[in-house]
Order: C-alpha cells, then sequence, then structure tokens
C-alpha cells in the first residue's frame, strides 16, 4: 500500500498508479520465479553430481570386482590346461609304448614266420 500512496502523491491518476504496481508486482513475480527455477536447478544438478559420483564409484568397484573374478578365472583356466596338457602327454607316451610293443611283437612274429618258411626250404633235397 506504501507504493500506492506514493504514486497517487506524484498526482498520478488512481487506475494508472494502480497498473504501474500490478506490472511491478508481475515483474517482481516473474523475478522471483526465475529465480526461485535456477536455485532449483541448481539444487538437482547438485544432487544429479552427487548420484554421477556415488554412480561412478560403485561402476569403479565393481569393475575391479570383475577384474579379480576374471584374473582368478583366468588362472583356474590355466591350471587347467597345464593338467590336461600334462594329462595327454602321459596318455601319447602310454600310446607310443604300447604301439612300440605290438610292433615288436609283431616283427618277432614276421621274423619267426620267415625262418619257419626259409629252413626247410633249404633242407630240400639237391
Amino acid at each position: 500500500m506504501k507504493a500506492y500512496e506514493i504514486l497517487k502523491t506524484a498526482d498520478l491518476p488512481e487506475l494508472q498508479a494502480r497498473a504501474m504496481l500490478t506490472a511491478i508486482g508481475s515483474i517482481i513475480a516473474d523475478h522471483n520465479l526465475h529465480q526461485a527455477k535456477d536455485l532449483a536447478a541448481r539444487e538437482d544438478r547438485a544432487k544429479l553430481d552427487a548420484k554421477g559420483s556415488i554412480m561412478e564409484t560403485t561402476l569403479k568397484q565393481d569393475m575391479f570386482k570383475l577384474e579379480a573374478n576374471l584374473r582368478l578365472d583366468l588362472s583356474k583356466l590355466e591350471r587347467m590346461m597345464v593338467e590336461t596338457k600334462s594329462g595327454l602327454e602321459t596318455k601319447i607316451a602310454e600310446a607310443k609304448s604300447e604301439l612300440l610293443r605290438r610292433m615288436f611283437v609283431f616283427w618277432v612274429g614276421q621274423v619267426a614266420t620267415t625262418i619257419a618258411v626259409i629252413f626247410p626250404a633249404l633242407r630240400l633235397p639237391r
């Protein structure tokens, strides 16, 4: 009301004074609304930054855990491969010795057969 009285004492018509006060009130209200929106936007930005920081920290922790699990799985896989390799080498060596034994038996049989065929042929009367 004080502003209205000041405008009235300045010899402004009542309608013009009321219109000016309404315009000034509207400008102040818009200004306050913009300030409130800016403040809310800053608060929202701060909240988002905090959440982003928390998410980043959580993501880094998850990545470290994943990397540790991956390294553990890799070491297990390497051990399994070494064990499998040694097992295969043992089986191959066993197969080679079995093959060599069978070949020897075959050669002895071939020599015996050859001798059995040649000696009677050598004893034939001439």
